[in-house]
Formats: C-alpha cells, structure tokens, sequence
C-alpha cells in the first residue's frame, strides 16, 4: 500500500519552461529548393500535384539533397542566425516588461550544430548551458542529423560557455 502525503502549498516550487526550436538551417534551404525544383519538373511532365507520381519525384529529389555527407550536422543559415537574434531580442522585450517572465536559470539544448548555434546566440555566456543527448532529434541516418564528434563541438570557441560533460562522459563509457 503507497502512502500519499499532503503537499504544503507554501512549499511548491514552479519552474517555466521555454521551449525554442533552431533557426533555419543549410539543408532546410536546399531541401526546400529540391522540393519546388522537383515539383516544376514533375509539372512539365504532365504530372499532377496531389498525385502519387508527382509526390513521389518530390520525396525523391528531397531526398537526394538531404544524403549529401557536406550536409554533416547541418549548421544555420544566415537566415537562420538572424532568426535566433530575433528571438533572443524578443525574449528579452518579454523579460524586461514589468510583469515578464523571469530569466532562464538553465538552459538545455541538444548536441547538434544548428541548435548549439542557436542557444549561443540566443543565450551568449549563460553559466548553466548543459548540451543533452535525450534532446537529440530523432535519429533519421541522414547526415544533417548526425551530430557532429562532440569534442569538436566542447573546443569550438562559440560553445565554449556550454557544459558538454554528459556527452563527453557518455562516450567514454562506450
């Protein structure tokens, strides 16, 4: 038999959470323009969109794109950059109202390039950035998926500020 206990009201503790996806990335530009390329292309030769034909030259042709190996952890786009400074220029308007959210006291992001790319900007020298293995993306085998060796990524000067331990302990256990 579990017990349950009251809990003091007086005594919860809140946390808030912000979720921020990546900024744009280098393969997001080149699997959009496979995608319209290929879709003119099937539309020349007479093939429907909405049809499985058509759908089907356009997942191919994205696909294509998205197994390039220069494609390796896809890093941001300039639009993408520009996009993290944006939100980072958004958080703090809300921050600075005088109701706002209170800052982020930790700051956990995924070991990919792009996302290591965005926190730096969003988020430059924030003491508790700790890069998390579980917040992967899902593993698809494409090479903007993989992550890059996460010792490139701990010595690289931009991410110098972020904590890599769990990774880098991660992979000595393997």
């Amino acid at each position: 038999m579990a017990l349950l206990r009251s809990v003091d009201p007086s005594s919860r503790v809140e946390k808030l959470l912000y979720l921020v996806r990546h900024g744009e990335a280098v393969h997001n530009i080149r699997e959009e323009e496979a995608r319209r390329s290929a879709a003119l292309r099937a539309e020349e030769l007479g093939l429907k969109r909405g049809s499985a034909e058509h759908a089907d030259m356009v997942a191919k042709a994205r696909l294509q794109v998205l197994t390039d190996d220069g494609l390796l952890d896809a890093e941001l786009s300039s639009a993408g950059e520009q996009q993290a400074e944006d939100a980072r220029v958004e958080l703090q308007r809300i921050l600075d109202e005088p109701r706002g959210l209170p800052e982020a006291t930790a700051i956990w992001v995924s070991p990919l390039q792009r996302t290591l790319q965005t926190a730096a900007i969003m988020f430059p020298g924030h003491p508790r950035v700790q890069v998390q293995s579980l917040l992967r993306e899902r593993r698809t085998g494409l090479p903007c998926d993989e992550q890059s060796p996460t010792k490139k990524m701990a010595k690289s000067l931009s991410f110098s500020f972020m904590d890599f331990s769990e990774l880098l302990d991660e992979e000595d256990t393997e």
